[in-house]
């Protein structure tokens, strides 16, 4: 014979349905309101939820200064650096007789350039001189010049100069000289002899 369930009654059903209610919701509240963001906070709220700024931190003073490092080694020389020579008053030249100025250098390469003036003290006759432009043994530049007699006093027209140029480099070092000689007169003088050395980068 079958058993017969009985039918439940209104307040039962009720009561189960309050029940199945109550366990649901709070599970969908839990999921739909529980705040994980600031974004889900209305900013009026928000703000009030925020304390006051603490004070600022103040800066520290500054330290003192280093010590000075020591100096740096001296750099090499650039390439440009002189040497000069020059003569001091009037010389006696003539045949065989000469009067030299000269400056010896490091390695390098240098322009040279030498000037003299010839007085002639003769009032009869011409003078000569000639100018030679060494470096070491080697004559690397030489000028013949003349003087006319000295016609206007005790240098007048009696006066010439002579110029002389050339440039060389030196792997070790050099004597640059400048030699100017008579040729027969007695009463001719060289004076106002100059020599420069000028060092260069590089001759072109």
């Amino acid at each position: 014979m079958r058993k017969l369930f009985k039918k439940p009654s209104p307040a039962t059903v009720i009561a189960c349905l309050a029940l199945f209610v109550a366990s649901t919701g709070t599970s969908i509240a839990a999921s739909h309101y529980l705040i994980t963001s600031t974004k889900q906070i209305k900013p009026s709220v928000l703000k009030q939820l925020k304390g006051a700024k603490g004070p600022k931190g103040s800066t520290g003073a500054t330290g003192a200064a280093g010590a000075a490092g020591a100096a740096g080694a001296t750099g090499a020389t650039g390439p440009s650096d002189a040497w000069e020579a020059a003569s001091t008053g009037e010389h006696v030249i003539g045949a065989g007789v000469g009067y030299t100025i000269s400056v010896t250098v490091p390695a390098g390469s240098y322009d040279i350039s030498g000037t003299a003036d010839l007085v002639n003290r003769d009032a009869a006759n011409a003078a000569g001189m000639y100018c030679i432009l060494y470096v070491d043994t080697t004559n690397v530049d030489d000028v013949w010049t003349e003087a006319p007699v000295n016609s206007a006093g005790p240098i007048g027209a009696g006066v010439a100069s002579a110029a002389l140029h050339a440039s060389n480099t030196t792997t070790t070092g050099a004597t640059f000289s400048l030699n100017c000689s008579g040729y027969s007169s007695t009463n001719e003088t060289v004076r106002a002899m100059t020599l420069s050395a000028i060092k260069v980068g590089t001759l072109h």
